[in-house]
């Protein structure tokens, strides 16, 4: 018996646990492979959505969607909701999931991308109803994203206004590159039209009202004439009177 122990510990047959631990190695590398593999698959998916998406809405630059974080929040602006509020909840929710605050957190910047989705329905699809895909978190959320980047409708940011548009959930900034239609008018610049060829567009100073147009009169015709009168002949000589005798 200490033979057979000795020549189990022989260095010549090699540590018996040098086997069990390249198996388990082994079998951590492959779960850590299963989990990531489909993490990227999604990763992919996302990211060729947004472009489409992002390109449909006049967002410049394809690298923006290849972002995390980042690109959700220009999802925000491009649904009229605001990125900072999102981006405020997500990371609180990140850092607090040990308690229950966490939680509450992450759900409301859920709620947030949903009051986005919907109003990006309404416009690449003309019908907010398209966000019920989202309800179904994960897969949902991927055909909804899919159907609305790859839709052949016409994209219209022309939209009425979001009720939410004048609190603090609306989205007011200006990102460079990124459109935005729910930002208010700054004051003292008026709306820029589209002036005609050859008549270049008047603008007035910074905080001044444009100077009234002066509305066109046409002449007024000329006042009418009385009628002519010819002038009338002279009047016939009288005959001389007859001398009077004289009076006695």
């Amino acid at each position: 018996m200490i033979e057979l122990l000795g020549t189990m510990y022989d260095p010549g047959y090699g540590d018996p646990l040098t086997g069990v631990g390249a198996a388990f190695g082994a079998m951590i590398a492959g779960m850590i492979a299963i989990a990531i593999i489909p993490l990227l698959i999604v990763y992919v998916l996302f990211s060729i959505f947004y472009m489409k998406l992002f390109e449909k809405a006049g967002v410049q630059g394809k690298w923006r969607s290849w972002v995390p974080i980042y690109r959700e929040m220009i999802f925000l602006k491009l649904g009229d909701v605001n990125p900072w509020a999102y981006l405020i909840f997500v990371v609180a929710g990140a850092l607090l999931t040990f308690i229950w605050i966490g939680s509450l957190g992450l759900a409301a910047g859920l709620v947030l991308w949903t009051m986005a989705a919907i109003r990006i329905s309404q416009k690449a699809k003309g019908e907010p109803a398209w966000a019920a895909l989202t309800v179904f978190t994960g897969v949902g959320s991927i055909i909804w994203l899919g159907i609305m980047a790859f839709t052949k409708d016409p994209y219209n940011p022309n939209i009425a206004r979001a009720g939410w548009a004048g609190n603090w959930i609306g989205d007011k900034g200006q990102w460079s590159g990124v459109p935005n239609t729910n930002a208010p008018q700054q004051p003292g610049y008026p709306q820029q039209g589209y002036a005609q060829p050859g008549y270049p567009q008047q603008q007035a100073p910074y905080g001044q009202q444009p100077p009234a147009a002066n509305p066109y009169a046409p002449p007024q015709p000329p006042a009418a004439q009385e009628p002519y009168n010819p002038p009338q002949p002279p009047e016939a000589p009288r005959p001389p009177e007859e001398p009077r005798p004289p009076q006695v």
